[in-house]
């Protein structure tokens, strides 16, 4: 008898019905909103993971720490870096 009860207060009133189908429906986008914002901010590459910028490839460059190669190397993997969390912002 007690999986009848639920059906009774169900079929009684559609005003119910709606009310309870627009809140579970407001739950959902909540919830869908909120799962959506944590993805992105589990993506988001922090600041502190990255260890050079590009100016302090320039200074290792520029002291002959780094090789012409090696600064172009590092540059396009920073600039690459750079762009792909670029597109996640959009």
């Amino acid at each position: 008898m007690s999986s009848i009860g639920p059906l009774l207060l169900a079929a009684g009133d559609p005003v119910q019905i709606l009310l309870a189908s627009g809140l579970l429906l407001i739950l959902v986008v909540i919830g869908g909103a909120v799962i959506f914002w944590a993805r992105r901010q589990i993506k988001r590459p922090s600041r502190d993971e990255m260890a050079f910028s590009l100016s302090d490839l320039r200074r290792l460059r520029d002291e002959g720490r780094l090789s012409e190669e090696e600064y172009e190397r590092a540059r396009d993997i920073l600039v690459k870096a750079a762009r792909g969390s670029g597109e996640d912002a959009r």
